[in-house]
């Protein structure tokens, strides 16, 4: 767990993130921490909706700061599968 949030802490720090988004976040980081990847189009089913109904989308407006979560999801996804 405490990878998964060092992965994301540069995100949270930097980013000007409202409570839905930080929440969101933190609800990123306990499915991975359970499932160890997560395949995106989760992101727009519950939990992810509970926040908005529209998922990812509804919570982050600003594409870039989407497009930042989906790539750290994505070297977490990576390295989830390497082996060792």
């Amino acid at each position: 767990r405490s990878a998964l949030e060092k992965a994301f802490a540069k995100f949270l720090q930097v980013g000007e993130l409202k409570a839905d988004q930080i929440t969101f976040i933190k609800t990123i980081i306990s499915y991975l921490s359970k499932n160890g990847t997560i395949d995106k189009a989760m992101l727009y089913e519950s939990p992810f909706t509970d926040q908005n109904d529209q998922g990812i989308d509804g919570v982050f407006d600003n594409d870039i700061d989407k497009k930042k979560v989906l790539e750290i999801i994505d070297q977490i996804n990576l390295n989830a599968l390497l082996p060792g």
